[in-house]
């Protein structure tokens, strides 16, 4: 039978080992966004002391479950958020000015309602001291809201009950999602409350400067009471007679009880209204009561946060972004403790450390809103509900329920298996234990810088188990494997651990050295383990409540499960530049801020294509050259943020990319290819030594220059570094476009010389000189003695045809010149004979030295003359017709004819050829020509 016990036990403490993972009845794991909650007793058995009440808690594990694919077309809900501001007397500048930097914190908040507002979003305003002061009903004015923060002055005391009241009286007929933002730099001080008075008789009354007599008054109506606490201690309770004096009055508690207790009140009430109260306590725990504060919220399923002079404006960001995102809202587990339906062998209650609130019969709970990024199920959480029993038994607490909006806005309602709990006058041992943090103010504000890990986004997680029992002498056993299992948030992993720690994935296991007990005594009074810790990227998260798993040597197998702390761990990947830095979060924003004054600039998500990336940021690093940020997010994902903007330059005919320090052969023109993201971004471009001219992002600059372009870009606001500039130099080449040689063509005989001219058009081209190349070098030569790009000369080597290449150096042109080298010419004859009258066509008469008339060659390119000798002879002469010469015989006589080339040969002579001419009158003829 023990071991079928033991069997049992052991199961029971698996289910809450792992009770994180286990949905609710009949929900089955789905990829849509929905939750489960899972709540069990925190122990299999509570002791009811005698004479006592039994404290027992109800552990509660939220579960979500499914994933966000796509939010391209999802908006989160609109919003009513009231700032309550504290500007009594000791945020003034005796005690520090705290009022100025909640001002700058209000400046922070504005900015990133501003950036993420949505047209139905509307804003409210409480200020307080000693009483409320300011008030400002829901508006989409935010700069209104902000001018009279601006305006505030510090004076008076601190009225916690009535602020929240005034607030939760601007939201009650709210049809959105509700929010306050409350701070404070102190200890509630004041309040008021409505009481009936009915009595008479002498009384000692005094007025505000601290006169006082005795008078006989009678009172038999409502009046407003007024409980204030003092800087020196002192606390009173008064009314105030028609007079205006105060009568002071006895009161069922010390004031500071009631005043506080007021303020849990009207918390109270906003929970039931479904306000989340985000409380901000700003200054040192001598200060103020950062648990009361955190009470206050967490009635209404919200968070509190401490603050200081080095973070208030990072808080204030970062709850103001936490309010905007797409989440659950709503969130409630109720449980029937009381009234019809319950059969429970006693009475059952809140007790009074809860963080809860009777709605009728059930105890409500209210959870935090669970907020929902693209692609990740979020984390799960645990709360408590701490109740009281007054008379040992089972208790079957059968009427459990979990409701929530979903992120449609619909209304869920889950219920849940029922829970039992086991009150007894005598229990096993057990462990009474708490979990906290080395360092409170730290973990709120953890700072991984770039990607480095370090002590700034480390924190120390600190476990005390104390073993608890009513022991009796003859009690004699061990508390053995003593296991203590913790569930880590998303992103924090365990540094270093101690040989007693193991890690499995984001379960931790602590192992604890054995206790014995006897003699109504444990051997060992406390256990400890401390266990350092790291945020490895930017979260807002909270640690789900442990379980410490044991074994009774008499009771067998047992556990209990422990308190998680309730401050959030708030951790942000932070990039430093010279005069800025950069701030990542856990919902994917990057900030961009001014470092001497912590101010917010601009704030971003980056992109995928169209999809907002709302990860969170698991590191920031600048490139090389610190013109952008490479940014990693949690699921490794990664994005580069430019700081400065690239441009692209291309050919204004071709539209080919023109590299930088490259040639083009073509004007250009360039335009904007990487943007600065953000708000207000102006683009400006400056040629060569140009003005400075704005652009848009979207237009394309022609440039319409040639020679060394240099152009420069540059942005400013958004997220554009700030006189930074972006520069690029392309060569604007202005090419030739034609090539004119003079002669075009050339006929000319060997030995010959001819010089060829070239002359390039444009005349502006960039560059004019050209290159000569012969086609066939066994025709003709270059003629070394010619010199200079457009000049080239050539000799004629042999017969034959070949051409002369002309191309300019820019390679836009090129041009061939026919070139004809001729054999040596001469006459036919030696003489001829004609008869006055007679012609003789000279192109009959020529030829090649080596055969062949010259025919058509005759002409200027080839012999520059043929005249007769003597000059003026009478007997004949030289005429020109039908493109064509003549020798044409005048009278009786003779004389020669000489032909000469037209060009100069390499030895500085023409070639010549002479014949002579004999006219005389017909005798008869034998058919010879020759001279006679």
């Amino acid at each position: 039978m023990t071991k079928v016990i033991g069997e049992w036990i052991g199961f029971f403490i698996a289910i809450l080992l792992f009770s994180t993972f286990v949905p609710l009845q009949g929900q089955a794991a789905s990829s849509t966004p929905a939750l489960n909650v899972n709540v069990s007793p925190s122990k299999e058995e509570f002791l009811k002391p005698l004479g006592a009440d039994a404290q027992g808690d109800l552990n509660i594990t939220l579960n979500p479950e499914g994933k966000l694919d796509d939010i391209s077309n999802e908006l989160r809900k609109p919003l009513d958020v009231v700032f309550v501001l504290d500007k009594s007397g000791s945020m003034g500048p005796l005690y520090g000015n705290k009022l100025d930097d909640a001002k700058k914190a209000m400046n922070e908040a504005v900015k990133v309602f501003q950036a993420n507002r949505l047209a139905n979003d509307r804003f409210g305003l409480v200020t307080f001291d000693t009483d409320v002061k300011d008030v400002i009903s829901l508006t989409s004015d935010l700069q209104a809201i902000n001018k009279k923060v601006q305006s505030m002055t510090a004076d008076g005391g601190t009225n916690y009950a009535q602020s929240l009241e005034r607030a939760g009286d601007i939201l009650k007929d709210s049809k959105n999602d509700k929010y306050i933002i409350f701070l404070t730099d102190g200890f509630p001080t004041q309040a008021q409350e409505e009481k009936y008075f009915n009595f008479s008789g002498n009384v000692r009354k005094c007025n505000s400067w601290g006169y006082c007599k005795y008078d006989y008054v009678r009172i038999n109506s409502h009046k407003t009471v007024y409980y204030n606490v003092y800087t020196n201690g002192s606390q009173d309770a008064y009314i105030l007679d028609d007079d205006g004096y105060r009568i002071y009055v006895n009161t069922s508690g010390t004031p500071q009880s009631i005043i506080k207790s007021l303020s849990t009140n009207q918390a109270l009430s906003l929970a039931n209204q479904k306000v989340k109260l985000y409380s901000i306590g700003f200054g040192t725990n001598q200060e103020l009561d950062m648990n009361y504060l955190t009470k206050l919220s967490e009635t209404t399923g919200s968070k509190a946060y401490q603050g200081d002079t080095s973070n208030l404006s990072d808080l204030f960001r970062s709850i103001t972004t936490e309010i905007g995102q797409y989440a659950m809202k709503d969130v409630q587990v109720k449980v029937k403790i009381q009234g019809s339906g319950t059969s429970f062998p006693g009475k059952v209650k809140l007790a009074d450390n809860a963080n809860a609130y009777m709605d009728g019969d059930y105890a409500v709970i209210n959870l935090k809103d669970v907020p929902y990024v693209l692609g990740q199920t979020p984390s799960a959480t645990s709360y408590s509900l701490p109740l009281t029993f007054d008379t040992k038994g089972t208790y079957n607490f059968s009427d459990v329920s979990l409701s929530y909006k979903n992120l449609s806005g619909s209304s869920i309602l889950k219920k849940h298996d029922a829970v039992k709990v086991e009150i007894k006058d005598k229990i096993a041992p057990t462990f009474k234990g708490t979990v906290g943090f080395l360092d409170t103010s730290k973990v709120g504000q953890l700072i991984k810088k770039e990607d480095r890990n370090s002590e700034s986004n480390q924190f120390d997680l600190i476990y005390t188990l104390t073993p608890d029992a009513t022991l009796e002498k003859a009690d004699r056993g061990t508390l053995q494997t003593i296991k203590l299992t913790q569930i880590l948030p998303e992103g924090i992993t365990v540094v270093n651990p101690p040989s007693n720690v193991s890690v499995k994935g984001n379960l931790i296991e602590v192992t604890f050295t054995d206790i014995p007990y006897n003699n109504g005594s444990f051997s060992i009074n406390k256990l400890t383990q401390t266990i350092k810790l790291q945020a490895n990227w930017a979260m807002n998260q909270t640690f789900q409540n442990p379980t410490v798993s044991y074994n009774d040597s008499n009771a067998g197998a047992r556990s209990v499960i422990l308190t998680a702390p309730k401050l959030p761990i708030i951790a942000k990947v932070v990039l430093e530049d010279t005069l800025e830095k950069y701030s990542g979060d856990a919902y994917g924003n990057i900030e961009k801020i001014t470092k001497n004054t912590n101010t917010l600039i601009q704030t971003i998500k980056l992109k995928d294509g169209e999809q907002e990336l709302a990860q969170p940021i698991k590191s920031m690093v600048f490139t090389g050259d610190k013109t952008a940020i490479d940014v990693t997010y949690s699921n490794d994902t990664k994005k580069r943020l430019k700081l400065v903007p690239s441009f692209e330059i291309r050919g204004q005919d071709s539209n080919e990319v023109i590299k930088n320090g490259s040639v083009s052969s073509e004007k250009v023109k360039f335009s904007l290819v990487d943007l600065i993201p953000g708000e207000g971004v102006t683009y400006e471009y400056k040629v060569n030594n140009g003005s400075w001219t704005t652009f848009h992002q979207k237009d394309e600059v022609t440039v319409d220059k040639v020679g060394e372009v240099t152009i420069k870009v540059r942005a400013t606001g958004g997220f554009a570094k700030a006189n930074q500039e972006v520069t690029q130099t392309v060569t604007i080449r202005k090419l030739v476009d034609n090539i004119n040689v003079d002669p075009a063509s050339v006929t000319l005989f060997v030995g010959e010389k001819i010089t060829l001219n070239a002359s390039v058009s444009p005349a502006d081209a960039t560059n004019k000189d050209v290159k000569w190349m012969i086609s066939d070098t066994g025709i003709v030569k270059k003629d070394i003695l010619v010199t200079g790009s457009s000049k080239y000369g050539i000799i004629g080597v042999a017969p034959g045809n070949t051409t002369v290449v002309v191309e300019s150096v820019d390679g836009a042109v090129k041009k061939e010149i026919p070139v004809q080298v001729l054999d040596d010419f001469k006459f036919k004859y030696p003489s001829i004979t004609m008869e006055p009258g007679e012609e003789r066509n000279i192109k009959d008469l020529l030829v090649y030295r080596n055969g062949g008339l010259l025919d058509t060659l005759l002409n200027r390119q080839v012999i520059e003359s043929i005249v007769t000798e003597p000059k003026d002879n009478p007997s004949f002469s030289i005429v020109s017709k039908d493109n064509s010469m003549f020798i044409v015989a005048k009278k009786v006589g003779y004389g020669s004819v000489v032909a000469t080339g037209a060009k100069v040969k390499q030895d500085g002579t023409r070639a010549s050829s002479s014949m002579i001419v004999i006219v005389k009158k017909r005798q008869g003829t034998d058919g010879s020509g020759a001279k006679w």
